[in-house]
């Protein structure tokens, strides 16, 4: 190699591991765990690299080449630098020997071709190298040096095999084929090759050899080789015919003479060459079959290694097995920001999909300490720490290793939608800081955001169809198929600001402002929605004491049918009139104090309820629900959950009950007072106790009159969970969103069974040995 050449091929090698590095760094930023076969090959080398030799993941069908190698690389390095923790034996330190490995084939490449081509002028210097690096660089061979995967450092052994084969350097050769038999069995081939072609060259040389010297020597000085032997047989023979055509003729020249006496006398000397002839056509006939021999000894060895060898790759080919990975399991966390409270849920799904939908399942769920983040006017950072405790809980529940690739969301439903009402500029503030603390944690953050009403409804409609297996179910053959006779139900939501139904009618919507369009497991769904906001609890038992406090005058003191006889609740006006949905008096002072004072009417407070419900306002009559919003007739089941569940829990009505008896027990229950409904009740605070007469007033009034379900009562049942999951719109919302994140691509191992594996490696080892054997009888022969 001319120097010139050295300072260019030094350059290309620096900027190829330059390239190979930055690609590197790219693809383990982006996959960070093991991908594809790497779920077997990391594990089993990070045993090795903690000393636990006698431990082997059955899955695996290769030899422990790659994994000695790696400990034998990377313990120095851990030592030298004193490395701890876990970047010792991690992944991307796993993968990046096999980035080594390439600039090491890239360098062995160039040095095979400069032999190969040794006379060859018409490959210049820049063709040598070129071809040494697209060779180096072979997608098949150079996507899988950023992976830790055998193919690189399998390469790499062959290769440096054979350079050593056509260097003469026969048992550095032989060593490394055993490394790269280590690494992959069926480089056993290629020892065999490798093995194969110098014999070849071993008894071409020898023949050429003896050829030159048969050529170059007289046939006295003819050693007796094989072919030595020969030629002295075949000229003794010619000399032998001459002198007896000679002596015949002499003698009868002698017999005419008269001196045939004299020439007799000399017949021994003739017997003596006679004799000598024999004896050397004696011995070159046994030189000759001793020749023929050896020729056979490695005739059979070659025999034997072709037939062992193609044995050992059949038992690697035939009756391979597929068998199908566990797709990995992945996360997702959605926030329900409420009106009163925040929750935190965590869901689970594994990576492929059923048409382009995931099959996701609620792990855990926490509730956030506190109010609900609408609650935080005073001061907003306060709403992002009030998160930190149920973060860093779900944190734990989670691998670390899917961490960044966990996305998380957070919904605020209408107590933000009614701050963002009344202060845009501060909603947004609160929105902000919950966003700075989820940013802090190592999630995929996807966002905060105020969603809609509709979407409130129709992702806790999903939520229910979905756990009642009404979209998709798990078959008897393992498979997950869309029921023919699935029922469709619908939902009720009745949260602290806003209330929600929604529901599959029988005719299309009418209203397409109330149409929400899904597709959901391959099937496209067209759902009625409608969101009423300050109809929720909290904020309709507000509007109740507003109207009582407007129509009470000027009255210190209001009645309150609704409350317990001898129960009494003081409230300053700026509590009274705090929200958009209450309209401030004229007079509005905030320091005043207004109180009520129960009188537990419950005819009063149904009279009072379906006031400011506002059920006679509707110019879509009959298709109405209430304060004047089109709806179409109710359809099907209702499943009817969050306050609808917590007080008909209360009032022991749940699942179902029938109407006579939802209305007796509501009467009797209102009528109760004060006193006595605390004694039976001591556990439950005050604040909620007083409360579940208006709230059963309100449902009733809701469910009656405004969604019309006086003719249709028993189609409603009222829960909290389903198959072990809460009912809420955040499961729903985490379905819809498994279609926009991309599902994994299946993965399979193909193996072979275990004898069948034992048989391979008896093989190899076997052509191994036999292959040796042949380079010692070759030896043998060229020395004699």
């Amino acid at each position: 190699m001319e120097r010139f050449e050295v300072y260019i091929f030094t350059a290309l090698c620096s900027v190829n591991f330059l390239i190979s590095c930055l690609l590197f760094s790219k693809i383990t930023r982006e996959q960070r765990d093991p991908y594809m076969d790497e779920i077997f090959h990391v594990p089993q080398a990070q045993k090795y690299c903690e000393g636990k030799f006698n431990e082997w993941d059955p899955m695996i069908t290769t030899l422990p080449g790659l994994y000695l190698v790696s400990v034998g690389l990377i313990k120095p390095v851990v030592w030298l630098a004193d490395l701890k923790g876990s970047v010792v034996c991690s992944t991307a330190m796993l993968r990046f020997i096999n980035l080594l490995f390439n600039s090491g084939n890239l360098y062995i490449i160039y040095l095979i071709i400069c032999r190969l081509h040794m006379k060859d002028k018409s490959r210049s210097a820049t063709r040598r190298m070129f071809s040494a690096l697209a060779l180096s660089t072979f997608p098949v061979l150079y996507f899988f040096t950023f992976l830790y995967y055998t193919d690189a450092g399998s390469t790499f052994f062959t290769l440096f095999m054979y350079l050593m084969a056509l260097y003469g350097c026969h048992k550095a050769a032989a060593l490394l084929g055993i490394c790269a038999i280590l690494f992959r069995q069926t480089n056993i081939i290629w020892v065999a090759f490798c093995a194969g072609t110098v014999v070849a060259q071993k008894m071409d040389e020898s023949w050429r050899n003896e050829s030159k010297k048969r050529d170059e020597k007289s046939p006295s000085q003819v050693p007796l080789t094989i072919s030595g032997a020969m030629k002295v047989t075949k000229m003794s023979t010619t000399d032998n015919h001459t002198h007896k055509a000679e002596k015949a003729d002499h003698s009868a020249i002698k017999k005419q003479s008269g001196m045939e006496n004299e020439e007799e006398k000399r017949e021994p000397g003739n017997s003596s060459l006679d004799q000598l002839e024999t004896e050397i056509s004696k011995l070159s006939i046994k030189i000759a079959d001793m020749g023929n021999e050896m020729k056979k000894k490695v005739l059979g060895a070659v025999a034997a290694i072709a037939c062992t060898t193609i044995i050992a790759l059949i038992l690697s080919l035939a009756n391979h097995q597929t068998l199908n990975q566990p797709y990995s399991t992945q996360y997702g966390i959605v926030l329900d920001a409420g009106s009163s409270h925040t929750a935190l849920f965590l869901y689970q799904w594994l990576g492929n999909k059923e048409s382009n939908t995931g099959i996701v399942s609620q792990k855990q769920s926490c509730d956030v300490e506190g109010d609900g983040i609408s609650s935080y006017v005073q001061n907003p950072p306060a709403a992002g720490e009030s998160l930190k405790k149920c973060l860093d809980i779900t944190k734990a529940a989670i691998p670390e290793g899917q961490w960044k690739a966990t996305p998380v969301y957070l919904g605020a439903t209408a107590g933000m939608r009614l701050l963002r009402l009344q202060n845009q500029s501060l909603a947004d503030s609160i929105l902000k800081e919950v966003s700075k603390t989820l940013q802090n944690y190592p999630f995929d953050f996807r966002g905060a955001r105020i969603i809609t009403g509709m979407e409130e409804g129709a992702f806790g409609w999903i939520t229910i169809n979905y756990l009642l297996e009404s979209f998709v179910k798990h078959s008897f053959e393992g498979l997950w198929i869309h029921p023919k006779a699935g029922t469709i139900v619908g939902a009720l939501d009745l949260g602290g600001a806003s209330t929600q139904i929604s529901f599959t009618p029988k005719a299309k919507v009418k209203d397409p402002d109330s149409a929400f369009n899904l597709q959901l497991f391959g099937y496209k769904y067209e759902l009625y929605t409608h969101s009423y906001l300050c109809y929720g609890m909290d904020q309709a038992l507000k509007k109740l004491q507003a109207y009582l406090h407007k129509t009470a005058g000027a009255s210190p003191v209001i009645s309150h049918p609704c409350y317990h006889n001898g129960y009494i609740l003081n409230v300053t006006w700026a509590e009274l009139y705090n929200s958009p949905c209450v309209d401030t008096p004229n007079n509005y002072n905030p320091t005043a104090t207004v109180s009520f004072s129960g009188t537990g009417n419950p005819s009063l407070c149904l009279s009072l309820i379906e006031n400011i419900v506002n059920l006679t306002d509707c110019a879509l009559s009959p298709d109405c629900g209430f304060n004047g919003v089109y709806q179409p007739p109710v359809n099907g089941e209702f499943f009817a959950f969050s306050s609808y569940f917590y007080t008909f829990d209360f009032l022991g009505l749940v699942p179902k009950a029938p109407l006579a008896q939802v209305l007796s027990t509501i009467e009797t229950h209102c009528n109760k007072n004060w006193t006595t409904l605390t004694a039976e009740n001591p556990a439950i605070k005050a604040k909620y106790l007083k409360d579940y007469c208006a709230s059963a007033h309100i449902i009733m009034t809701l469910l009656l009159k405004g969604y019309k379900f006086n003719t249709t009562w028993d189609k409603i049942s009222f829960q909290k969970r389903v198959a072990d999951t809460d009912i809420g719109w955040t499961l729903g919302y985490m379905l819809n969103l498994t279609n926009m994140i991309p599902s994994e691509n299946p993965r399979a191992l193909t193996g072979v069974p275990h004898s069948q594996w034992a048989a391979q490696i008896f093989f190899i080892l076997l052509a191994l040995f036999l292959s040796l054997l042949l380079i010692v009888i070759v030896s043998v022969i060229i020395k004699s």
